[in-house]
């Protein structure tokens, strides 16, 4: 398991509602990868069971200047981030996913898997707020698997009472 850090939940902004990425503060020593993909678990619930995979977008002071300074009408119900604190902003898909609440502050496991992981980049879409994403991403597992599947048809030869069933007259 990764190691945790302890973390202060954020709301997301209001058009961030169904995008598929948290914001994060980082030390200045941390693994720094804009964009991304990132596994995060909140070991505190259901034995480390609550997991997201999605796109990690570092905080900087652009991003944390615009939180701040945002209508107090839009603002309502959040807190202002600080430079020093360890910040992670969650839209309300992926809290309800890690079971955590904005204000909280609770212990999260984040680490980035490798650039090129297959299985990390198809669980951040199959983890992803929006269901044509979702749907999108086991269609494509289905269309792989049924590819190599008939890859395998072709190559390995078919018992005989399936070859009788599927001979063409």
């Amino acid at each position: 398991m990764a190691n945790t850090k302890r973390y202060k939940v954020f709301h997301d902004f209001r058009e961030d509602i169904n995008a598929g990425w948290l914001w994060i503060s980082l030390d200045k020593d941390s693994e720094r990868r804009q964009r991304g993909v990132v596994k995060v678990i909140n070991p505190s619930k259901l034995n480390g069971k609550r997991r997201i995979y999605c796109e990690a977008l570092v905080i900087d002071e652009n991003f944390r200047s615009a939180y701040n300074n945002e209508d107090c009408s839009a603002k309502k119900g959040r807190h202002e981030i600080k430079s020093d604190q360890a910040v992670i902003v969650l839209n309300e898909w992926y809290r309800d996913k890690l079971g955590v609440k904005p204000g909280e502050e609770v212990d999260l496991g984040i680490t980035y898997p490798c650039k090129l992981n297959f299985w990390a980049n198809f669980w951040a879409c199959a983890h992803h707020p929006q269901v044509v994403v979702r749907i999108t991403a086991w269609l494509a597992l289905i269309s792989i698997v049924l590819g190599i599947l008939s890859l395998c048809g072709c190559t390995i030869p078919l018992p005989s009472v399936l070859k009788s069933i599927l001979k063409c007259h």
